[in-house]
């Protein structure tokens, strides 16, 4: 969708009519009071200059550039002589505004805070104009001819500066002739003079903007005395100041100040006694503080004017000096997203100082020694996002430094000095971190929606947040409040070296957002160490709000971006190689040539030294860069074959590649070559024994899930990886060989960015919610614990907690339960769903029970104290809910302490004392003789209905003989559909254990290739389908033959009147059982393996 509006919207939040014009000679536009109107140019080759008016006939003198951003005071003239000041600022809109630029004009009153005040607080009256610079005009010539006798001037000061002579004639023969106010507005419509009478204030506004913003002034009393120089103050200079001195001793003084977001210019009798001396003075005594040991003690008490006890400020240094500072920015929004520690910010030897001098000055000084980012996002590219290179010890990578002049009015800022200075910083980005970083911006952002038209009425309220401000008038007093003064704003430049990695898989992009930035991220080249130099920027008086000084800095430093264009083409990744090649050759080269003639100036023997380090410098060239040139391109040839493989892989190499270079960074002995070699000697092994093992696992995986097509398919993507696998690991041997050879042979030292630590482990706070965490001081420990859970942060998952018992840790993650052997370091990992049981069986000792393809098995873990094993329970209690059975059934024990493997240890009245004991799935490698005497599926079925109907609770071995019948199905399933015939199957049986009859509503399959067959015993009403207590029932199903775009799964849904489940044929959450009041459910054995998947549910009534 592509949006046109307007460049320029004039909004106009006066009360009155106004009139904007490219040149008075032009058709005008037309402002009705509190509207906006957009703004056309009538004619293209006039400037982006416009004037105002109130009349449509009388202009302004100056114009309002609408292509600088800024605010800015201008004389308004009318008919009737009494003068009117507009302000007018130019901002960049926002984008609700509908317009790229606005144009906001209004009438300087007491309410609007106007820009500039003027202030007579004398006892005489008070002329003031513009100086304004031009040629030398006889403009005594006017007042002659009005009948002025007077009309001698200083020809010096006419031709200097005009309006010097004109301020002059105006209180020497204007009030003699008996003109008025009026009157000489008329004479002199090029300029105007403003009359300040005693205790009066009047609204200032320049004539002309882009001329000199200095104000000459003077009195009656003083040309009267014969002076024809007025005296000339800077308006925009805050603390400025000058003193006219009149004949009869009286002084009178001028002095700029900060006011509530005014700048006034306020004129004192300076005189002995007067009651207006004090802020001139402290003006002064500010100015020479700093030379007070200079003056003698007799001169500095006559300046102050029989004062004796000046009033100075208290003397306060405030010093911090923090070694470091670590800061953890954790995302925990998304409740689907487990909480993670995004980026961590890390600043080192940071120093403020803030201070308050007698002389009334607030100083603040910040430095800090180095600052680094950390990126811990899932699978970035780059472990550091920002960091700045090594530099002199004594020389911060940051210092900021401002100073404050305190003032009467607190509202007011006044800073004499701000600086800031920044040294070149590095930046890493990755596509998958700019998406992450823009979807976190977009949660933590608030949207402000105006509709089109009513932010005019609006904008003041959107600034403040003030509902009771609506009113134009209100927004006019709010676009110039909370201003700050600062006389002289150094910023100096700035230098980024950008690199970017562009990531072309899909499965990059964090969510469907199809926003304008997250295309325009998946378009950005991957780029390396792009030089990006932005200037200085330095200003002086500036007088601005601190959202409007932000915006003018921020459009500095954009508008420098387009002149950069190049010198990104030039750093793009694909260039990285031959550039850095030909750039190492150069240097070589140029020491060649300017070694040799530098030392031949100094002598013979310069010249042989020069020639020898030239030389040198030339053989170091070469071999670096073909060597380093090399390293580049293995490099980019290995990350392209690494798509070639599977993704396993590409995690597996990636996290190798963080682990060798934390290796070699935190060490603190020096890297050898030996070590390298060790490195190398890995890499290569880690590729050949991937290829090794994909030959064999590749083409019967892929079978599994595609059936025959997928086995070729599979054989290929083996031989593939068998050949490429090895290669990459070569490759990256000899990238880290290479790396070393030239890092010892050049003379540059590159100092690898590694993360300051690991990632922070967060543990979780609530189990089912998993963006809960407990934010907790850093734990070495845990962080080093959650690599094993992620795989060095290649795996997308989550760690909760662990626990060191006597010959294990246990580590719970959001996936699995991992338990590693502290002897020999192997970790064993369980994922959550085939735990069946867990408790405490005896003093101290852990018994869990997990599901495998041979039934339920035990396994004990002895805790070595209380507290250790109470943590223990603690840990498994927390994902009670992922367990193979439910929260209650997990923790279920019997009166003997110990879990019910066997189905006869469950106290169920149902079931006859003189039943064997059997575990479900313990005959599952056992060959039965029945299982290979049929030969289609429907006659597999039919055998086992009919010796299964025979079956009841009253026989001895009642379960053992439905566990045979169900394992028959899978052996003669695995007979009929074999080899590249395979097909997956699935068998469920459910006792029921209930004093009740359990009714099957519905048996169907969601996804498979068969009806879903059920084969009861003979406690089964077929007619109503009803389940007696005692009885048991079989379902069977099969999938479709396995293929590209079918992998042949089974998903099973049952639902009765004690349950509803879902079963798959392969390991997977959905798999469940939701009991219904008052039955409780127990999986006797989930048994899964590649082809086939049996359980066995006991249904019973709730204890």
């Amino acid at each position: 969708i592509i949006t046109i509006y307007n460049r320029f919207h004039l909004v106009n939040l006066s009360d009155v009519p106004l009139f904007v014009s490219q040149d008075s000679t032009l058709d005008s536009t037309f402002l009705p009071p509190k509207s906006k109107v957009p703004f056309h140019w009538g004619k293209k080759s006039v400037q982006n200059k416009v004037l105002l008016s109130s009349d449509n006939q009388v202009w302004t003198k100056g114009t309002v550039q609408l292509g600088k951003v800024g605010i800015m005071a201008m004389r308004l003239p009318n008919d009737h002589g009494n003068p009117s000041v507009v302000q007018v600022e130019v901002r960049l809109a926002k984008q609700d505004q509908d317009s790229a630029v606005l144009v906001l004009i209004w009438i300087a009153n007491n309410l609007a805070n106007p820009l500039y005040l003027l202030r007579n607080k004398s006892s005489h009256e008070v002329f003031c104009s513009q100086a304004i610079e031009r040629k030398k005009e006889n403009e005594s010539v006017l007042l002659a001819n009005q009948g002025c006798g007077n009309t001698t001037q200083n020809d010096n000061i006419g031709s200097c500066n005009p309006n010097a002579a004109k301020v002059v004639d105006l209180v020497s023969n204007g009030f003699n002739c008996g003109l008025t106010e009026a009157d000489m507005s008329s004479m002199y419509n090029d300029f105007f003079t403003w009359n300040i009478t005693k205790g009066e204030e009047q609204y200032f506004g320049f004539d002309d903007p882009d001329q000199s913003r200095i104000l000459e002034w003077t009195c009656k009393e003083y040309v009267t005395d014969g002076n024809s120089n007025p005296e000339r103050v800077e308006v925009d200079a805050v603390g400025s100041t000058n003193i006219m001195n009149l004949a009869s001793g009286q002084q009178i003084g001028c002095v700029v100040r900060a006011e509530h977001s005014t700048k006034v210019i306020e004129f004192y009798d300076t005189n002995p006694g007067s009651e207006y001396d004090h802020p001139i003075l402290e003006n002064l005594r500010d100015k020479l503080m700093n030379h007070k040991s200079s003056l003698s003690l007799k001169q500095f008490t006559k300046l102050e004017t029989g004062k004796s006890n000046e009033k100075e400020h208290v003397s306060v240094t405030l010093h911090v000096n923090v070694a470091g500072v670590y800061i953890s920015i954790v995302e925990n929004c998304d409740e689907k997203e487990a909480g993670r520690e995004l980026f961590l910010l890390f600043l080192d030897n940071t120093t403020l100082q803030i201070s308050q001098s007698r002389d009334g000055y607030h100083e603040f000084d910040l430095r800090m020694l180095s600052l680094q980012i950390d990126n811990h996002i899932y699978n970035a590219t780059h472990s550091v996002m920002l960091s700045c290179p090594d530099c002199e010890e004594d020389e911060p990578f940051l210092h900021i430094a401002a100073y404050r002049k305190l003032q009467n009015d607190n509202i007011s800022l006044v800073f004499p000095y701000v600086a800031f200075r920044m040294l070149a910083v590095d930046i890493s980005l990755d596509r998958r971190t700019l998406e992450v970083i823009s979807s976190f911006i977009k949660l933590i952002k608030k949207k402000h929606e105006i509709p089109g038209g009513k932010w005019v009425a609006n904008i003041g309220n959107t600034i403040v947040n003030d509902k009771r401000r609506s009113s134009v008038l209100d927004i006019s007093t709010i676009v110039t409040s909370r201003r700050i003064y600062i006389e002289q704003l150094h910023l100096h430049p700035i230098r980024i070296a950008f690199t970017f990695t562009q990531d072309w898989d899909h499965r990059s992009t964090r969510d469907t957002d199809n926003s304008m930035i997250l295309q325009l991220i998946r378009k950005i080249p991957s780029l390396s160490n792009a030089a990006l130099t932005f200037t200085s920027f330095v200003v002086t008086h500036a007088f601005e709000s601190s959202d409007m000084l932000l915006r003018i800095i921020g459009a500095h430093y954009i508008s420098q971006l387009t002149n950069h264009l190049f010198s990104v083409i030039g750093s793009l990744a694909i260039l990285n190689g031959p550039a850095d090649f030909l750039g190492n050759i150069g240097t070589g080269v140029r020491d060649f040539f300017y070694e040799p003639i530098n030392g031949l100036v100094h002598g013979p023997d310069k010249f042989i030294e020069g020639l020898e380090n030239g030389s040198l410098s030339l053989a170091r060239g070469l071999f670096v860069g073909v060597v380093r040139g090399a390293a580049n391109v293995t490099y980019v040839v290995n990350s392209n074959l690494a798509h070639l493989t599977d993704e396993e892989f590409i995690f597996e190499r990636n996290a190798h590649q963080r682990s060798i270079t934390d290796a070699f960074s935190r060490g603190s002995k020096p890297r050898t070559m030996s070590d390298s070699l060790h490195f190398a000697g890995d890499s290569i092994a880690r590729g050949v024994k991937s290829g090794a093992i994909g030959l064999v696992d590749e083409p019967w995986q892929n079978f599994a899930r595609q059936g025959p097509v997928g086995f070729v398919k599979g054989i290929g993507k083996a031989l593939i990886g068998a050949i490429v696998k090895p290669v990459i690991g070569v490759g990256d041997g000899v990238i880290v060989v290479m790396n070393h050879m030239s890092e010892v042979t050049s003379n540059k030292t590159t100092a690898v960015q590694i993360p300051k630590r690991p990632r922070r482990a967060l543990p979780r706070e609530k189990a089912l919610q998993r963006n809960s965490v407990c934010l907790e001081p850093y734990n070495d420990k845990s962080a080093k614990v959650q690599k094993i859970v992620t795989g060095n942060d290649t795996k997308n998952d989550a760690y909760l907690c662990h626990v060191q018992i006597t010959n294990h840790l246990i580590i719970a993650s959001d996936k699995c339960l991992w338990i590693v052997n502290r002897a020999s370091r192997d970790p064993w990992c369980l994922n959550w769903e085939e735990i069946g049981h867990f408790g405490i069986i005896e003093n101290r000792l852990m018994q869990i029970i997990i599901f495998s393809q041979m039934g339920l098995k035990p396994h004990k873990f002895e805790v070595d104290t209380a507290s250790a094993l109470s943590k223990f329970y603690h840990l498994l209690s927390m994902q009670c809910s992922k367990m193979g059975n439910n929260i209650e059934d997990a923790t279920c024990t019997n009166k003997s302490g110990a879990f019910p493997m066997n189905i006869a240890d469950y106290d169920i009245p149902v079931f006859k004392p003189s039943q064997e004991r059997h575990v479900f799935g313990s005959i599952n490698n056992e060959n039965l003789p029945w299982s290979i005497s049929s030969y289609d599926e429907i006659e597999v079925i039919e055998n086992c209905f009919a010796r299964v109907k025979f079956l009841g609770i009253e026989s001895a071995s009642f379960f053992s003989s439905l566990d045979e019948e169900s394992w028959s199905l899978v052996l003669s399933w695995q007979h009929l559909f074999s080899a590249l015939n395979s097909r997956h199957c699935l068998v469920a049986g459910f006792i029921n254990g209930a004093n009740t009859y359990i009714q099957i509503k519905s048996t169907k399959l969601i996804e498979g290739g068969s009806p879903c067959y059920h084969i009861p015993t003979r406690d089964y009403d077929e007619t109503n389908g009803m389940l007696a207590p005692g009885g048991a029932i079989i379902f069977f199903a099969w999938g479709v033959p396995p293929s590209l775009k079918n992998e042949g799964s089974i998903y099973m849904n049952i639902e009765t009147n004690a349950f509803c489940c879902n079963l798959l044929d392969k390991k997977s959450p959905l798999t469940s059982i939701e009991c219904i009041q008052p039955y409780r459910c127990t999986f006797l054995e989930r048994s899964i393996s590649e082809w086939w998947a049996k359980y066995w549910v006991l249904v019973r009534n709730e204890v």
